[in-house]
């Protein structure tokens, strides 16, 4: 039994010479035969009148004093945590509710809901751009590259590629790409620049594309349009103005300067040829003024230099100084690790890169188109010409083939000899081929004469015009051989 050996106050008939034994009062009891005096009702528990024990309160109902008659129900927001003959109720904790009284344990908080006090009687919905797991005290923002746009969520959304969060955190929608971005995986938290080489012109992006002209390429990050595709490009100042001309626009015309212009090569090495003045060869990047002398002019002619940079040579180890900035193989898959396209073996297939197949990693040519001029024509002195004539002329005009720049018979020579450098530079090689290792003192093409009778002799070949000879022609270029590519002439 569950009771206090306490007095209650008698009633009549509970004394000596009672004529009957009085019942006990409600919150009390006896149980056991004889009963003097009925035992109080501990906290917790309760009796009615004529009770032989207490009965504990129910789960969700509470007594606080002895002697109870009956038990309360435990308000809204608390409960007895599953426990009978409670004295008190307990508040719910932070993550549970109770919005019903006499709640015999609280409630968790659903997913997408939370309650962050004691006592809470109904959880509170999360806002957009935020959510919970069940039994939450709080909500969590959702996290950069996630969203949600309704309330109450248990989770975010991950953005669709193309698109990201313009928010750190707590975003309820995703933003498209802007042209010159792309996000190429689901969830990315911002967008990624396009690298150079690549663009994106339209919002949503979830790859960049190659320029349309495989040998053309952007030289910035974020290109968006096709317009940033190009081959060499110069930038001059006359006059305070700045002009860009592209080597497929631009008719073959002269120009006269009349006054100092500063030169500068933006993309692709360009060659400045002032009149009878020396030739001014500008690397990339480089810059050159051309001065005019007041109330005189000079008559100027501009090209690009298209060898090893957009095109390669085949008789230079099939493209072995090809420096150019394409970055996949002819079928537009990416080369490795952002690698180029080069030849460093003399692979007779031309400029290449290693690409992933089915079968792995995997060497794969690029398409790279191949170098006209300088082959089948020369500019200036030849020594930019990678041509296969081995015959020449002598001064009496007897014609004689070539000795092999490495070979000392029939005659023996110290300089001009095959060697890494004279290899790049000149296109000196274990061949036999007219070439102009020596420009400062040759004016032309020129080789060691295969006979005793003469040294040397002067190789001709005709000077490359775009009215006989594109630039380059084959590979998988949009300007094939059929189409004449311009010089760049100012107007």
């Amino acid at each position: 039994s569950s009771g206090i050996n306490a007095e209650w106050p008698l009633r009549p008939g509970n004394e000596t010479g009672s004529a009957t034994c009085s019942a006990c009062a409600a919150g009390s009891f006896a149980d056991t035969n004889g009963t003097v005096t009925c035992k109080i009702c501990e906290a917790g528990s309760y009796s009615l009148e004529n009770a032989a024990d207490c009965t504990l309160c129910q789960e969700g109902s509470f007594s606080s004093k002895p002697g109870s008659s009956s038990c309360s129900k435990c308000e809204t927001g608390s409960s007895t945590e599953g426990i009978r003959g409670s004295a008190e109720c307990t508040k719910c904790k932070p993550g549970s509710y109770a919005n019903e009284t006499g709640s015999a344990t609280c409630s968790v908080c659903a997913a997408g809901s939370f309650a962050d006090a004691n006592g809470t009687v109904t959880c509170t919905l999360c806002d957009a751009g935020s959510y919970s797991l069940e039994n939450a005290t709080d909500c969590q923002l959702c996290r950069p590259g996630e969203y949600t746009n309704k309330t109450g969520s248990n989770y975010c959304k991950k953005c669709i590629p193309g698109h990201y969060t313009s928010v750190i955190r707590g975003a309820t929608s995703c933003t498209p790409c802007e042209v010159g971005t792309y996000a190429n995986e689901a969830g990315s938290p911002f967008c990624y620049p396009c690298p150079k080489g690549k663009l994106a012109t339209t919002t949503g992006s979830t790859t960049c594309s190659y320029c349309n002209n495989i040998t053309y390429t952007t030289y910035t990050e974020g290109a968006s349009s096709f317009s940033q595709c190009h081959g060499p490009q110069l930038l001059l100042v006359n006059n305070k103005t700045l002009q860009k001309y592209d080597f497929v626009e631009v008719d073959i015309t002269s120009y006269n300067l009349t006054v100092s212009t500063i030169f500068q090569a933006k993309s692709g090495a360009w060659v400045i040829n002032p009149g009878k003045s020396n030739q001014v060869y500008l690397k990339e990047g480089a810059t050159s003024m051309l001065k005019v002398e007041q109330g005189k002019q000079l008559e100027i002619r501009i090209k690009p230099v298209m060898t090893n940079k957009w095109c390669y040579f085949e008789h230079d180890g099939h493209g072995k100084y090809f420096s150019g900035s394409q970055v996949t193989d002819a079928l537009g898959r990416e080369c490795l690790g952002g690698s180029h396209c080069s030849n460093p073996d003399d692979d007779p297939s031309g400029p290449y890169c290693m690409v992933n197949t089915t079968s792995g990693p995997t060497k794969s040519t690029c398409g790279i188109p191949r170098c006209i001029w300088d082959v089948e024509c020369k500019q200036g002195n030849g020594e930019t010409y990678r041509g296969n004539l081995e015959r020449g002329q002598s001064e009496q005009g007897h014609e004689y083939e070539c000795q092999g720049w490495g070979q000392d018979f029939p005659h023996a020579h110290f300089y001009f000899r095959p060697t890494a450098f004279t290899e790049a530079k000149y296109g000196l090689g274990m061949h036999n081929y007219c070439r102009n290792p020596d420009p400062q003192r040759q004016p032309g093409l020129w080789c060691y004469a295969n006979t005793f009778y003469t040294e040397y002799v002067t190789c001709k070949v005709e000077e490359c015009s775009l009215t006989k000879h594109p630039y380059f022609e084959g590979g998988q270029s949009k300007y094939q051989s059929n189409r004449a590519v311009s010089d760049i002439h100012l107007k």
